[in-house]
């Protein structure tokens, strides 16, 4: 009797086990679903602003600044674009951190890059109009800030 009790004890303890290691190998058990929800919550409102800032930095609008006083109102614009662009990679590089999905860590950390690109390129294309392969920069920067975004909406 007493090794039926054993054995019973003992198999439990191995099928805890092995669910145990599970759920810490997947790490979607261990947030709980209002985590999950504030993470969702932030990432769409990530997206939107990233959204909001891939229409702002385009090659049309920063080629078009001008010298003149409309050119240095286009400009101060753009340059807070930009600077919300940074501030956006941030964002979603903490979102990377606090994902609890393997989906969720590399769209969030897929969207950061891209932010940060798309920032750098702008301001490159800004500083030095003319620049050779400037806006070829922006525009590949563009296409994987969309591409950053397409996977952000899809996790959130």
């Amino acid at each position: 009797m007493e090794w039926i009790v054993v054995g019973g004890v003992i198999v439990g303890l191995i099928i805890f086990a092995s669910r145990s290691r599970s759920r810490a190998a997947s790490g979607s058990d261990s947030a709980t679903p209002l985590e999950t929800e504030t993470w969702r919550e932030r990432g769409r409102g990530t997206y939107v602003t990233g959204q909001g800032i891939l229409g702002e930095l385009t090659v049309e609008a920063i080629a078009t600044c001008e010298p003149d006083k409309a050119g240095e109102v286009r400009r101060a614009w753009l340059e807070d674009a930009i600077k919300r662009a940074r501030k956006t990679s941030q964002t979603a590089s903490a979102l990377s951190a606090e994902a609890t999905t393997s989906n969720g860590r590399h769209a969030s950390g897929m969207m950061a890059s891209a932010m940060l690109e798309l920032a750098e390129a702008a301001a490159a294309m800004l500083d030095e109009p003319g620049l050779a392969g400037a806006e070829q920069r922006l525009t590949n920067a563009r296409t994987s800030t969309r591409a950053s975004l397409t996977a952000m909406r899809a996790v959130t």
